[in-house]
């Protein structure tokens, strides 16, 4: 019994019995930490402040990136950006000045992976011109260390799990990716989206799960979107969490200093045991009254529409299996102001429900709108139904249902 009790104490102490005690992926899988770090300490084995074989990246943005800027307190990492002149020598012996600097970490040649789930907690900073961003690059050697052209067998492609610009507000983000060079042959692939739930203490949780051909984005646990392309990246990549300024984001810029807090950052190997989706585009619903179509909004002819008696969206989807599912709604982020109280109506095995959404405060994310007993076949009784009471604008992108059981 001694002898027990002094191999739990042991357990309790091992570096492997805190990481197994940390929560998994937002989905079932065989989950297994491989990179974790809290930031009690700058951890310089798990981390570089400056780029990658001294290079000084400019790009769009105004600011430099300075090791002095990297910190910890509190269990924090802090990004700090401020105002102040640098001039820094690039890897030619080119001397370039900025006015502005803030700062970033990498895991350029300290750490890669290829698949898996990555995850980092954080709080963005709130004054305008600011950029932050948690993203994924391949880690790749001299000269091409930061380049996303294809290398011959290889898929290279730059992965933004999240990107914000401060003067979008604290609840609006960025999921990316892009592929084949930064110049003409560029492609990719994108979109905005604004989540309203609440965020304590200011803090969110970025995630994403990459698997041979598939990128799910996750916010806070809850999926923003699934992508499946035969371009997704095939070889290992590294992270990077920074904060430009300028660029994609204004340069007139709010109180300053301003700082990024990142609470944890985790990656697990494994692959998901993801649910049966069936989805349904909006092409695919009923239509009742006169709807109206702006190609900015959507490519449909079923964009959008104000309040008439008789005017609705309707889903009658085929159910494939009998069970328990969960639902979920999307519309795209619209600058326009929206319809604050769209009704979703939701029949399914035992009845009749339903969701008030506000269409301003969540968007281009998988809403959920609950669970709900399906039957098997196309019923009558089984659909989700979109009206309005108001005459403000709907808009409308997809449909859900996610086999829970």
């Amino acid at each position: 019994m001694r002898h027990t009790l002094i191999l739990i104490y042991l357990l309790c102490l091992s570096p492997l019995a805190a990481l197994a005690s940390y929560d998994k992926p937002p989905i079932p899988g065989d989950w297994q930490l491989s990179f974790s770090d809290d930031f009690d300490h700058l951890d310089t084995e798990k981390w570089n402040t400056s780029l990658p074989l001294g290079r000084v990246r400019l790009g769009g943005s105004i600011c430099f990136f300075l090791d002095e800027n990297v910190t910890t307190a509190n269990g924090d990492l802090i990004i700090s950006s401020n105002q102040g002149k640098h001039e820094l020598t690039g890897i030619k012996g080119q001397r370039f000045q900025r006015d502005y600097h803030s700062g970033q970490i990498n895991s350029f040649g300290k750490f890669t992976q290829q698949y898996g789930y990555f995850e980092a907690r954080m709080k963005l900073p709130q004054s305008a011109g600011l950029w932050p961003a948690f993203w994924l690059m391949p880690n790749r050697v001299v000269p091409k260390a930061w380049s996303t052209f294809n290398i011959k067998g290889t898929k290279g492609m730059e992965i933004d799990i999240m990107e914000h610009l401060s003067e979008w507000g604290p609840n609006s983000f960025h999921y990316a990716a892009h592929w084949d060079g930064y110049k003409k042959t560029r492609q990719s692939m994108g979109a905005r989206y604004a989540i309203s739930h609440d965020a304590p203490g200011g803090y969110r949780k970025f995630g994403l799960y990459w698997q041979e051909g598939l990128l799910i984005w996750f916010i806070d646990d809850i999926e923003v979107e699934r992508w499946s392309n035969p371009r997704i990246a095939n070889i290992p990549m590294h992270m990077i969490i920074s904060t430009e300024m300028g660029g994609w984001a204004t340069d007139d810029f709010g109180e300053l200093p301003d700082h990024t807090y990142v609470d944890y950052v985790r990656v697990w190997t494994g692959e998901a045991q993801l649910n049966p989706i069936q989805e349904y585009k909006i092409d695919s619903a009923q239509v009742a009254g006169k709807w109206k179509h702006k190609k900015n909004y959507l490519i449909s002819k079923k964009s959008w529409f104000r309040r008439n008696k008789d005017q609705s969206l309707r889903w009658n989807p085929y159910i494939k299996e009998a069970g328990h599912y969960k639902l979920y709604a999307k519309w795209p982020h619209l600058d326009k102001e929206l319809n604050s109280k769209t009704k979703f109506m939701i029949g399914h095995a035992h009845g009749m429900s339903s969701v008030m959404i506000d269409q301003n405060k969540d968007s281009n994310y998988w809403l959920p709108l609950g669970d709900y007993d399906l039957k098997q076949g196309q019923l009558e009784s089984q659909y989700i139904k979109v009206e309005t009471s108001t005459k403000e604008r709907v808009v409308m992108k997809a449909v859900r249902y996610e086999l829970l059981d």
